[in-house]
């Protein structure tokens, strides 16, 4: 008979807890509807197309993205 050393009960433990950890992740059901989300799509589409922009905000106090010139204005 074999006996638990600290070893092997922590061996047990990581098993244990990947374990979990691969359980919880999972999704659990899985759907397989996508028509709202082809709709929401489509119509996304085609209101870029009906304005003619596409609005895309960035951060303006982070480089390279945005920056204050010598007059103190946002550039970027």
């Amino acid at each position: 008979m074999t006996t638990l050393t600290f070893q092997n009960v922590k061996h047990i433990l990581a098993a244990s807890l990947l374990s979990l950890g691969l359980v919880a992740c999972n999704k659990g059901t899985q759907s397989t509807e996508k028509t709202a989300d082809t709709t929401q799509t489509t119509s996304s589409i085609e209101q870029i197309k009906k304005n003619g922009v596409v609005r895309i905000g960035v951060f303006s106090d982070k480089p390279p993205f945005g920056y204050l010139d010598a007059q103190g204005k946002n550039q970027g």
